[in-house]
């Protein structure tokens, strides 16, 4: 079975996909509506709106093995990476406060084994932090989960490789698997609130009535910015690891040589502005 959504999913929201159930209705999707004999536009919208739900939310988790038991391939003693999933469980999307976000992907991973005083690459790692990738109001999604270096998927398949290259609109692999290492089997979306560049959506966690959405499965922009649904539906939520070494241990980050010299340079600024105003 194929961990992607089908084009044909895509397109009419209701296909024979392994991740998306098929309606018991025949339908066609024409523009923005329904192809139906006598049905009026407010029943096409309900119909949509179903389809989408139906489609998103889907049916129930499974819960797989734990995640992979050795190190990443590819990552060597010095190398640093981050870790990515989509939560098996679902939240509404209706908080502003990004802390609520982050509080529910860090008490997934906990659960899971990969979070607070958990062991992460048969190494004990504890005090593993994680991130909601999600925007509101005051804070981009982004910002919020910081990339800093390479991300990897449960399956430990390189996601991205950079701040750089994992907002901008495609991803290396999908993150399509859960805390526990599955497949989130029947849970097509997860609120995001966000751009494909990370950026806070019209639609942003807390905003308004609808949050936007992101696809799981998807390595193009749908991965964040798909659709919208009511914030009161019950989603995923996609969470970032803080950065951790080749063991699997939490580090602290040094900035890199370019955010160091535009920090130096601002101080440097602001030590002369303040020269100048002493000599006035």
């Amino acid at each position: 079975m194929s961990k992607y959504i089908s084009t044909a999913v895509l397109e009419n929201f209701a296909g024979a996909g392994p991740d998306c159930p098929s309606p018991s209705t025949s339908t066609q999707r024409t523009g923005l509506g329904v192809q139906g004999k006598g049905i009026s536009t407010k029943l096409q919208r309900l119909f949509f709106s179903g389809l989408m739900f139906t489609f998103l939310v889907g049916g129930s988790i499974a819960h797989a093995a734990p995640i992979f038991p050795g190190p990443l391939e590819g990552v060597t003693p010095g190398d640093t990476y981050q870790l990515v999933f989509m939560t098996s469980n679902r939240t509404v999307g209706t908080s502003s406060d990004i802390g609520d976000y982050n509080a529910f992907v860090q008490a997934a991973a906990d659960a899971a084994g990969i979070g607070q005083g958990s062991t992460v690459l048969g190494v004990d790692a504890p005090n593993i932090s994680w991130t909601a990738i999600g925007s509101t109001s005051t804070v981009n999604a982004r910002d919020n989960a910081l990339v800093v270096g390479q991300v990897f998927n449960l399956a430990a398949e390189v996601v991205a490789t950079s701040f750089t290259d994992m907002w901008d609109g495609t991803l290396q692999n999908a993150i399509v698997y859960t805390e526990f290492g599955g497949g989130g089997d029947g849970v097509n979306g997860a609120h995001t609130g966000s751009f494909a560049d990370g950026t806070r959506d019209i639609n942003c966690l807390g905003c308004q009535g609808t949050v936007r959405v992101g696809l799981r499965g998807q390595t193009d922009t749908l991965w964040l910015h798909f659709n919208t649904i009511g914030a009161l539906t019950p989603l995923p939520i996609y969470a970032l690891s803080e950065v951790l070494d080749y063991t699997g241990t939490p580090i602290n980050v040094i900035p890199e040589p370019s955010t160091a010299l535009l920090l130096g340079l601002g101080l440097t600024g602001l030590a002369a502005k303040g020269r100048r105003r002493n000599r006035s």
